[in-house]
């Protein structure tokens, strides 16, 4: 049976398709939450899970792979740390500024001088750009005082998962003769997340990031297959009224979208062409939503998912044409060139 080496090599994959497919999918699971609070949209009455939480499952296992596989071929701990800062904060930094300094000032109740006032908008300015400490979510007089970035709180656990992979790099967990140690860390968290809080919540994005970076770091040994990916999805299914249900399900999910990621379909990497505007439309999308429904009054699910999608997504094309993908580039361009020591295993 082939394995995953065999398959993850190259960049030509599916995963910017899949990523924008996920981003899209918090989008549409947010319409009914952000309308009324209090109601549960369909795959959530179905699973217990929402659509939206499924889909960063998707993000963390996609990232716990890729990351695991970026600090291994990095030529320092410098050029990693800089491929991840310059992946995820221009972008983000744009976004936070935007927010306080147009949205605010012209949705607050306060009027513009009170709301400049008030140093609760320099606080969100600064904390959410600095994603580690938590985030703040309202703005004074805006939406009243709901939140409007509510997406960002999943970036924190990201950022703590990098530092992780830069930790078990350092303690040698990502060489061959130490995988062992990845695999242990997998099984406490998978035994955590059973027993303390029954699978859900943090626990399984972190599960899923710790998956994805086992499966690349197993990736020479674990079965690239389609038909283990569906026996996955359909046992956990089978077992979700039962406390596994939520370990089961990760592992599920962290395998069947690697290996979709992966799959040879060749008309699908077509896409890769338009580049990656998944991080763009999560991160705009929230905002967009909120102020649709709270301005503009919308109150149907499925209108608001049509419309904010429209409005969201020329901001994430623009995201990508103007923010993100110009940082990647001059971060490659300071790079270039420099030493090709590797990372110490």
């Amino acid at each position: 049976m082939k394995r995953f080496a065999e398959y993850s090599t190259g960049r030509d994959n599916n995963f910017n398709l899949i990523r924008v497919l996920a981003a899209g999918g918090v989008l549409v699971s947010h319409s009914w939450p952000i309308i009324d609070p209090r109601s549960a949209e369909p795959l959530e009455n179905m699973i217990g899970l929402s659509l939206g939480h499924v889909c960063v499952l998707l993000f963390f296992a996609i990232s716990g792979f890729f990351i695991t596989k970026s600090y291994e071929r990095a030529n320092s701990l410098t050029d990693f740390l800089s491929a991840r800062a310059a992946r995820l904060f221009p972008a983000l930094v744009v976004v936070i500024v935007l927010t306080v300094l147009v949205a605010g000032p012209l949705l607050t109740r306060h009027g513009t001088l009170a709301y400049f006032s008030n140093p609760q908008i320099y606080a969100y300015l600064l904390q959410n750009v600095a994603i580690v400490f938590g985030q703040i979510y309202e703005l004074p007089g805006v939406l009243g005082d709901r939140p409007i970035n509510g997406s960002l709180w999943t970036l924190r656990y990201e950022v703590y998962c990098y530092a992780s992979v830069v930790l078990l790099g350092l303690l040698g967990c990502i060489a061959p003769r130490r995988y062992w140690l990845w695999l242990g860390l997998v099984l406490l968290i998978a035994v955590a997340a059973a027993l303390v809080d029954k699978g859900t919540g943090i626990s399984r994005l972190l599960l899923a990031f710790a998956l994805g970076g086992g499966v690349y770091v197993y990736r020479n040994a674990i079965p690239f297959s389609g038909f283990i990916a569906a026996v996955l999805l359909a046992a956990a299914l089978l077992i979700r009224e039962t406390p596994l249900f939520g370990v089961l399900f990760c592992v599920a999910c962290a395998y069947a979208i690697l290996w979709l990621g992966f799959a040879r379909i060749p008309f699908l990497t077509v896409y890769n062409r338009f580049g990656d505007i998944s991080y763009g439309l999560y991160i705009y999308a929230f905002p967009v939503q909120m102020i649709w429904a709270y301005e503009g009054g919308i109150a149907n699910p499925y209108v608001l998912m049509a419309v904010s999608f429209a409005t969201t997504l020329p901001l994430a094309i623009a995201s990508w044409l103007l923010v993100e993908k110009p940082a990647l580039d001059m971060r490659r361009r300071i790079f270039r060139g420099r030493g090709n020591e590797r990372l110490p295993a």
